[in-house]
């Protein structure tokens, strides 16, 4: 799930390619699945839907190998790297444009969401 989480991280950080059509959805679905997060389960994870499907990218399952310390390290530092960020706005292909608040409530409230599925909060 690290993995996974970091993919995610880097996803909403720019830092793959995104092809016409992801932002495209991203302007529609996208900003609909961030109202939903943001004023309906106001960033409660004990909300968010289970089991719910997630974008083709994040997915983790079709790797054998993964190594966990080094993903865990990379997520600790994705995430100090992301706390320290000093921009107001960020278009990222999730969500369209976004405030820095609201990039860095979606980034963490997504990793604590699989911290705490897998009982580590």
């Amino acid at each position: 799930m690290l993995k996974h989480c970091n993919r995610q991280a880097k996803l909403y950080c720019n830092e793959y390619k995104s092809i016409f059509f992801v932002l495209i959805l991203a302007h529609t679905i996208g900003k609909l699945h961030l109202l939903y997060v943001k004023y309906y389960i106001k960033y409660d994870i004990n909300m968010y839907k289970k089991n719910s499907r997630g974008l083709r990218i994040l997915d983790t399952t079709k790797f054998q190998e993964i190594d966990f310390k080094e993903n865990k390290q990379k997520l600790i530092k994705r995430h100090i790297y992301m706390h320290n960020y000093e921009i107001f706005f960020i278009v990222n292909p999730i969500h369209g444009l976004v405030n820095i608040d609201t990039f860095k409530k979606n980034i963490f409230a997504h990793t604590k969401y699989h911290l705490n599925q897998f009982g580590v909060l």
